[in-house]
């Protein structure tokens, strides 16, 4: 299963593909490991996109979890 997000780095909007539909759970870390948020997503059609406008600059680690918390995948971010 392959997992896309688009862009990286990012400005205001993520866009996760994934082959799912549903909702999941994005946690957002610092590089230091600090808890920055918790999204719930809906995935529809395969993708959702997530507005992090309001996310300072910086490098961030993204963490996309099931409703039962099985980690399904987790990627560096780069906001700008």
């Amino acid at each position: 299963m392959k997992i896309v997000q688009v862009p990286n780095p990012l400005r205001d909007e993520l866009t996760i593909h994934y082959e799912y539909t549903g909702i999941l759970y994005l946690y957002i870390y610092t590089s230091d490991l600090k808890e920055v948020d918790i999204v719930e997503v809906e995935f529809i059609d395969n993708s959702t996109t997530i507005r992090l406008n309001d996310l300072p600059q910086g490098v961030y680690i993204l963490q996309l979890y099931d409703a039962d918390r099985y980690r399904v995948f987790s990627k560096l971010l780069v906001k700008v």
